[in-house]
């Protein structure tokens, strides 16, 4: 099962949730029909997609009590129905595990993607741990396959922040 994303609360009083989701935009799963929560399947009824976040209706979820009972969970599709992103697009679940190089020097391994209004922020985890913005120009290849990302050091340079 592939993680879309998870339900930070009730929405309103018809039963929809609001969802954090774990890609650049939520848009891209208009596609998906039905989702699994808990264990259990959704069929998906309504989507609309606020700033950062988004909000589905799913059938069987009446009102706010019923949907207070799915906050925490997380959002799941089967791997084969995860939607497809352009090139240029990603799941932050695709990301977060992959080990990091700069100019060919590993660095850690990517842990977390905070999703601001400006730029993405990427927490990376080894000996010495830093964050930066996900800016264009810093990251020159991707490979989820071998769960590797490789940086220009120099752009690196410009936009990381090390914790003390």
């Amino acid at each position: 099962m592939f993680c879309l994303g998870q339900i930070i609360k009730p929405q309103g009083i018809k039963g929809e949730v609001k969802i954090r989701y774990f890609a650049d935009a939520f848009a891209d799963s208009r596609s998906v029909k039905e989702v699994v929560i808990g264990g259990q399947t959704f069929a998906v009824q309504k989507l609309r997609v606020e700033e950062g976040f988004a909000c589905i209706k799913l059938k069987g979820v009446e009102d706010r009590n019923a949907a207070e009972l799915l906050r925490g969970q997380e959002l799941l599709v089967d791997e084969n129905n995860r939607p497809k992103l352009s090139h240029d697009r990603y799941y932050i679940s695709d990301i977060i595990g992959c080990r990091f190089f700069a100019d060919g020097v590993e660095l850690g391994t990517v842990t977390d993607v905070l999703q601001n209004v400006g730029a993405d922020v990427w927490e990376v985890s080894g000996e010495k741990p830093f964050m930066f913005a996900f800016v264009e120009g810093v990251i020159k290849k991707f490979d989820f396959s071998g769960k590797l990302i490789e940086a220009d050091a120099k752009e690196l340079a410009k936009v990381a922040v090390y914790e003390d």
